[in-house]
């Protein structure tokens, strides 16, 4: 292994020459270690609640991320990332770039984008209003689609209602023919709305008399 002022021209040895232990490594994704050890010279900047609940940031080298994340408590990332998703290395920390700067937060805002608490106010206020912006528009949405739903049932309960009257009407027409009283479509179809709304007139109210009697049953009457 060629080294030169006692640093590998491997960036993972360099890693390991930093002082991460080949045990913290493995525990990580390696694609999101590569990721990583290309990056020796970059800044990394971590954003959490100390032990007091106080918001805190720490600036640290690359190989310093690997060992403050496992001394916060973060966990490597499970599920292995696209490469979108390398910077992603801890299940507990959120990963952000700015300026210039990597950051890996665990103290988010609640907006979309998760951002570390310790970013600029108006920075994380102005995407708290892109979210509220996105949730006010998701609410619009889901309100046409339900009223478009409500729209299709209640065509749909219009057509089944239709289809049952044209069906009555029709038997009614043909009995009256069999029993030598024919009438016209036109009489059988008035004959056959009526009936159908004397049928659910029917059904309603004996459904109000099974509720009338189940409150006189639990009043004791």
């Amino acid at each position: 292994m060629d080294k030169q002022a006692g640093v590998s021209h491997d960036p993972i040895d360099a890693l390991i020459d930093s002082g991460v232990s080949a045990r913290v490594l493995i525990g990580h994704q390696l694609c999101s270690i590569d990721w990583l050890a290309a990056r020796l010279d970059h800044k990394f900047r971590l954003c959490y609640f100390d032990e007091d609940g106080s918001l805190s940031t720490e600036d640290v080298t690359a190989a310093q991320l690997l060992l403050r994340g496992e001394g916060l408590g973060w966990h490597p990332l499970e599920d292995e990332p696209t490469e979108s998703g390398w910077p992603f290395l801890f299940e507990e920390a959120i990963y952000h770039y700015r300026n210039g700067i990597h950051w890996y937060a665990s103290a988010t805002s609640d907006t979309d984008g998760m951002l570390p608490l310790a970013f600029p106010r108006s920075v994380i206020e102005a995407d708290r209003r892109r979210t509220e912006r996105k949730t006010k528009l998701a609410g619009i949405r889901r309100q046409r689609q339900e009223a478009a739903k409500a729209k299709a049932s209640a065509a749909e309960a219009r057509a089944t209602h239709a289809g049952r009257i044209v069906r009555l009407a029709e038997r009614m027409h043909l009995e009256a023919h069999l029993a030598g009283r024919p009438i016209s479509a036109s009489a059988a179809k008035r004959k056959a709305k009526a009936w159908w709304r004397q049928w659910e007139q029917d059904i309603a109210s004996a459904m109000q008399s099974l509720t009338d009697n189940q409150g006189d049953v639990q009043d004791g009457r």
